[in-house]
């Protein structure tokens, strides 16, 4: 029934879920993530938001390449949990990181290098379209997450249930 994954932390073994739709939703945030991540605008913006590390922690489980995503196997507890880790970036990427970047006033951009400019002006114009790619992809991961423990655990006894229901055990 209990298992150990990792020191002092006790994972269900019944609360575990093999599921290839939760890898491909994973891998599709993982590439946004990445390219996020990737782009020195937004990375020095997010660094300096206010983050938590336990979010930091397990947004990187998640997406990254672990014996968990090679196997397909999930903990349907831990997995809700990263995915309000990811709410938790997302709302901060939302709110904080595109305003902070959509603020910065012409002069300052004039008085940008060239290349920063340029990198400047792409990121920008690629932010809602980004947002709105990055809030698809967790509705995703959410549903498909939703539609497992559902079928693992039953309607009755999955782990989330909407509101009005019972909510979240």
């Amino acid at each position: 029934m209990f298992k150990y994954e990792r020191p002092g932390v006790i994972h269900r073994t019944d609360m575990i879920v093999k599921d290839s739709t939760i890898t491909d939703s994973i891998g599709k945030l993982r590439k946004l993530y990445l390219i996020i991540i990737g782009n020195t605008l937004l990375k020095k913006i997010l660094y300096d938001a206010l983050i938590t590390r336990d979010t930091w922690v397990n947004i990187e489980d998640l997406l990254g390449i672990t014996k968990t995503v090679q196997t397909n196997e999930y903990d349907l507890e831990l997995l809700y949990l990263q995915i309000i880790s990811l709410l938790s970036f997302f709302r901060t990427f939302k709110y904080k990181v595109s305003q902070s970047l959509k603020s910065v006033g012409e002069s300052t951009i004039n008085r940008m290098e060239t290349n920063k400019k340029i990198l400047y002006r792409m990121t920008v114009s690629a932010l809602d379209y980004n947002i709105g790619s990055f809030a698809d992809l967790i509705g995703d991961l959410f549903h498909v997450v939703t539609r497992a423990d559902k079928l693992l655990n039953g309607e009755e006894k999955a782990l989330y249930k909407p509101e009005g229901s019972a909510g979240v055990r």
